[in-house]
């Protein structure tokens, strides 16, 4: 048996305690013959990295499997914290309300991310709103109909868009944040990536995924642009 990831065998190769059809009494037995170990600790993970562990949930198996495997590659950094609730930046607070009836939460949470970015002196006019919108689309949505021009960072709720990420849609040195505003108020959980390659997470994706022609049709079938290359 070996690791699912890198291939690397287990060092010492684990022990059977019981198949299907054993009854408990064999299963105890078992585990009686085994000696105990003043030092045991548990085995280091082998398919996935302790964020994905913890998410695995909200992400769901197939994309926490996707992002475990692009952070030990080193293409993809993930940080998960906690977004504090935060008035929005003034000059986009209007739009907002527009945008999201009063009282909204994810209008909120987006608000929060956006003062949370602007106190880290990111200029969030070049931020990607939920659904390809720049942001300067809250404040006048005739000056800017359109998808937003690739940007260095986009916001969503969509859980989609970190598959997205971790299958190398995302640049290098870009950074996506997902937020998921479950609760009427915050603190909302979050994640943010950063694509440290994403040529390379783009060419794992498809390496353990399926054949290039296949994802050239996902691709079209999805409506999305041919894989730069």
């Amino acid at each position: 048996m070996g690791r699912v990831v890198t291939g690397d065998r287990f060092g010492p190769q684990p022990k059977l305690v019981w198949v299907r059809g054993d009854s408990t009494e064999d299963v105890a037995a078992q585990l009686d013959r085994f000696p105990e170990v003043a030092d045991a600790r548990r085995h280091e993970r082998t398919t996935t990295v302790a964020v994905t562990d913890d998410l695995l949930d909200r992400l769901g198996a197939p994309t926490a499997f996707l992002v475990a495997v692009q952070i030990r590659a080193g293409n993809l950094a993930v940080r998960p914290f906690l977004l504090d609730e935060h008035p929005p930046p003034r000059w986009i607070a209007e739009g907002l309300t527009r945008r999201y009836h009063n009282g909204s939460t994810r209008g909120r949470a987006l608000g929060s991310a956006l003062a949370l970015f602007e106190d880290q002196g990111v200029d969030t006019a070049t931020v990607t709103l939920p659904g390809g919108r720049p942001v300067a689309y809250l404040v006048d949505p005739r000056s800017a109909r359109g998808e937003s021009d690739d940007t260095a960072l986009d916001i969503d709720f969509n859980r989609f868009m970190i598959h997205k990420c971790a299958a190398g849609d995302l640049a290098t040195g870009d950074r996506h944040l997902h937020i998921w505003p479950t609760a009427e108020a915050g603190p909302w959980l979050a994640l943010e990536i950063l694509s440290l390659d994403g040529e390379a997470a783009g060419a794992l994706y498809r390496e353990i995924s399926f054949g290039d022609d296949r994802y050239a049709r996902v691709r079209k079938a999805l409506g999305l642009p041919p894989l730069r290359r």
